[in-house]
């Protein structure tokens, strides 16, 4: 399966994205500029092409990858755009969710495995001392809750802490469940007058705010329901956090190669069986051939001088064998094998096709074709092979879009003080440039105002840069 992989990788690597941001409602052409800029920084320092490449492939392999975008403090006071890879198995989606996109969807789980210390650390001490002499769940499901991992203290250390089994030596880590889910709240809403569009105001807003921008934005206050991320995470029977989420939707990007109603595909499913008959079919061959390299000898009985009939039955596929036979004996005859059944060679090679066909990687699109093929020829079918991941490409941009979209809200929701970024361009020989936003003016006015306005997200596909240049030259040329 690995070469299909591989090939399927191939089409990902050669088609990145271009993000830019367009302004919508009371939108501002620089501050699209601006957040065009801020995109490049985001992804920047996220290392964000590699990390859609690991996505991409958790896709195709487990039919599910998997973003997580929070804010991150450790650098920043203000806080940092962060964008890491989840374990598809730690996720656990809504089981009633029928649409791509998280807005949708009621709730989401995630699951790992954190030590005491961990525990302590994320949670509070309080909560880990819950935990002390936890050795199994209170819901007889101990298996499942407890990871007990063999330490080996020599020398007779009774080591004993919160974390380790002082009668067993084991060191011990424990499920951690965190479920995302949305439920009801009234909250103010901001009106715009104009386009009658409503806002909820952002969590900690004071009456002064509020009245500012009220009078600054020509807009109006009234309060309705609204759904409210609600953010709870357990350890067997242990609350460990249950507060309102900072965020106004999940924290997970999902991307699917192929999505109906809820039912995601991947596109390597497919290909398990073929590789398991493939598998067998070598193994068979290699008994067969292991079984029959040595048919025997036959001959007349007691003809043999220097060794015995079962010495030469032990012994007879030795390689260097000397065999005496007595004077006037007739020579011994070797028994020719059977051949190695017709269908059986068969069976692998269909298995092998089988492979390719439903991987849809042709041999064409991995660059293994005849040397008597025309070159004109290899490209058509290679231009008609890359169409075959039309989908799992045009997944891979809606992902893409909702990735844009949801650091586009972290942008608008957090970055609301006035602060300086560094940009440089993918380019080569890019000049760095500093960006500053939220930056208030003499006269009052805010330069790049994240928080004002609207504004819609295009994903552009572009080739890579050694494709693109390359395509260039062969235009050139012709």
């Amino acid at each position: 399966m690995l070469p299909s992989v591989a090939a399927i990788q191939g089409q990902q690597l050669a088609n990145r994205s271009d993000v830019s941001f367009r302004p919508k409602t009371g939108g501002n052409p620089d501050t699209a500029a601006a957040l065009d800029k801020l995109w490049l920084h985001i992804a920047s320092g996220n290392s964000l092409d590699q990390l859609e490449s690991d996505v991409f492939t958790d896709g195709i392999i487990t039919s599910r990858g998997f973003y997580d975008v929070r804010l991150d403090f450790t650098d920043n006071i203000f806080g940092d755009i962060r964008i890491k890879l989840v374990n598809p198995y730690n996720v656990i989606l809504d089981p009633d969710a029928e649409e791509y996109e998280p807005r949708h969807w009621k709730e989401v789980w995630t699951t790992k495995w954190l030590s005491h210390d961990d525990i302590a650390r994320m949670y509070g001490k309080d909560v880990a001392n819950q935990l002390k002499g936890k050795t199994q769940s209170r819901y007889e499901i101990g298996y499942d809750f407890v990871d007990k991992r063999f330490g080996s203290f020599g020398g007779g250390d009774r080591r004993v802490g919160d974390e380790f089994d002082p009668e067993a030596k084991h060191r011990r880590r424990f499920r951690v469940l965190e479920r995302q889910h949305r439920t009801k709240s009234i909250r103010p809403h901001f009106v715009d007058m104009i386009s009658g569009e409503t806002r909820m105001v952002p969590e900690g807003w004071d009456d002064a705010k509020i009245r500012q921008a009220v009078q600054l934005y020509n807009l109006q206050v009234i309060k309705r329901p609204a759904e409210i991320i609600h953010w709870t995470t357990t350890i067997d029977d242990v609350l460990a956090h249950n507060e309102e989420s900072p965020y106004n939707c999940f924290t997970l990007g999902p991307y699917f190669p192929f999505f109906r109603h809820g039912t995601t595909i991947g596109l390597v499913e497919n290909m398990i069986d073929p590789q398991e008959l493939y598998n067998k079919t070598k193994s068979q061959e290699l008994h067969v051939i292991n079984s029959t390299a040595n048919g025997g000898w036959q001959g007349e009985e007691g003809q043999l001088a220097n060794m015995t009939e079962e010495e030469l039955e032990h012994r007879g596929a030795e390689t260097g064998l000397v065999i005496m036979r007595k004077p006037g004996s007739a020579p011994l005859e070797k028994i020719q094998p059977n051949q190695i059944p017709s269908g059986l060679d068969r069976i692998g090679y269909q298995a092998a096709e089988d492979l390719k066909e439903i991987s849809m990687a042709s041999d064409s699109l991995r660059g293994f074709d005849r040397e008597d093929v025309a070159a004109k020829s290899i490209l058509a079918k290679q231009a008609m092979g890359a169409s075959n991941f039309a989908m799992p490409l045009e997944n891979l941009q809606r992902t893409r879009a909702l990735l844009a979209k949801r650091v586009l809200d972290l942008v608008q929701e957090f970055y609301t003080e006035e602060r300086a970024f560094n940009i440089t361009g993918n380019s080569i020989g890019a000049q760095a440039e500093e960006l500053r936003v939220n930056q208030q003016t003499p006269e009052g006015e805010i330069v790049n105002n994240l928080q004002a306005g609207e504004y819609e997200v295009q994903i552009t596909t572009v080739p890579a840069r050694n494709n693109f240049e390359e395509t260039q030259f062969q235009q050139a040329k012709e």
